[in-house]
């Protein structure tokens, strides 16, 4: 005989399965708890997946606690062994929490990673066309109160070959003439 509540635990568990992520992969196979935990993380879910989780841990051990009641009411063992299988499940919901968490900090420390990789690989290619824009406003003898120095350094730029957008320039005359220098 099955037991009804295992039957409901499993209902609830592929229902949000398939509300919160793919339930298969390219290859046709189920995802497994991890891949699942990433599929929330991909959906910015992970709060949500922890919620349900957690809610789902405190209705399981209001039962063993309702089960234990009746055992040391009634004595019949069946309860008891009913309350010590619910108090595993919620033991093993506090696992796929820290699971969750952990995948979450793992990803958020990737994220960080590239993002700092990314900008020391941008970095070099930012000095270099700061230093080619300081480079023509020395040599033309421009500063940053110049009239219409944005435009001039577009136009120096562009009959270089160096196509560049407005606000790129405009952020970078601001980095190389700060604004405590234009005075002066």
């Amino acid at each position: 005989m099955k037991d009804p509540l295992m039957a409901r635990l499993l209902q609830v568990t592929e229902d949000s399965r398939r509300r919160y992520a793919k339930t298969e992969t390219v290859d046709g196979r189920s995802l497994s708890d991890l891949n699942f935990a990433r599929e929330l993380k991909k959906r910015d879910g992970v709060d949500d997946g922890l919620f349900m989780v957690e809610s789902l841990r405190q209705c399981f051990l209001s039962w063993a606690l309702k089960y234990e009641a009746a055992f040391a009411f009634y004595g019949i063992p069946l309860l008891q062994a009913r309350a010590h299988m619910l108090r595993m499940l919620t033991s093993s919901f506090g696992d796929v929490q820290t699971a969750m968490r952990t995948l979450a900090q793992i990803e958020q420390e990737r994220t960080q990673k590239a993002t700092s990789e990314r900008k020391r690989a941008v970095a070099p290619g930012i000095e270099a066309r700061r230093k080619t824009i300081a480079d023509i406003c020395e040599e033309k003898g421009w500063n940053r109160s110049t009239r219409g120095l944005l435009k001039k350094v577009l136009q120096k730029l562009d009959e270089k070959g160096q196509l560049i957008s407005k606000n790129t320039v405009d952020a970078d005359l601001k980095a190389i003439f700060p604004r405590n220098d234009a005075a002066g």
